[in-house]
């Protein structure tokens, strides 16, 4: 199992840390950049990245998040969307958090499809034949999107759509810990 997250310029690292966690007890976590570079994110943290983009074997890829920030660092990218679709038309999860989702409407994912974001008037265009939903989390096929208050929501349907819990009781503490913040101890 391969968790792909993209990393930008003043992408927000919060978004997608709780996903890391949780996904890194199911298999590996890659982070991607466009170009490979250092990038520092909306809070500061100095990124690497483990590879660029381009490089990525879409093969290798179980799920892929796109983080939100600001989008137009990144915005209308061409190996982003030739990837976003390349992963798409082999049926691989690709989720988008926040401003993220903008990418996935913009390489065409989100047609006729429903979905969640962070609201960009400037982009309605993008969304043009995508169904807006007002929930903090959003599951279409292969697709997942999430508000940026959605992202402890978005590591639990992540976590169960990888099957990442023992059984209905450890998703259900999962839940009281990180939803709920209940200690239910060790």
């Amino acid at each position: 199992m391969k968790t792909f997250i993209l990393v930008y310029p003043s992408f927000v690292q919060y978004e997608v840390i709780l996903t890391s966690l949780f996904m890194k007890t199911a298999g590996d976590i890659v982070t991607v950049g466009i170009d490979g570079s250092e990038v520092t994110s909306h809070e500061g943290f100095i990124v690497n990245p483990h590879m660029k983009l381009s490089n990525i074997n879409l093969d290798d890829v179980d799920l892929f998040v796109i983080p939100g920030g600001e989008h137009v660092n990144i915005y209308g990218n061409p190996i982003l969307t030739k990837t976003l679709q390349g992963l798409s038309k082999k049926g691989k999860v690709i989720a988008a958090i926040c401003s993220g989702p903008v990418h996935l409407a913009k390489a065409g994912l989100l047609d006729g499809k429903r979905y969640t974001s962070y609201r960009m008037p400037e982009r309605k265009d993008d969304f043009k034949h995508a169904k807006r939903v007002e929930d903090n989390i959003v599951v279409d096929g292969n697709i997942v999107t999430a508000k940026a208050v959605g992202y402890v929501d978005l590591a639990l349907e992540l976590g169960r759509i990888f099957n990442i819990y023992r059984d209905e009781a450890d998703y259900l503490e999962t839940v009281e810990v990180y939803r709920n913040f209940k200690d239910v101890g060790d």
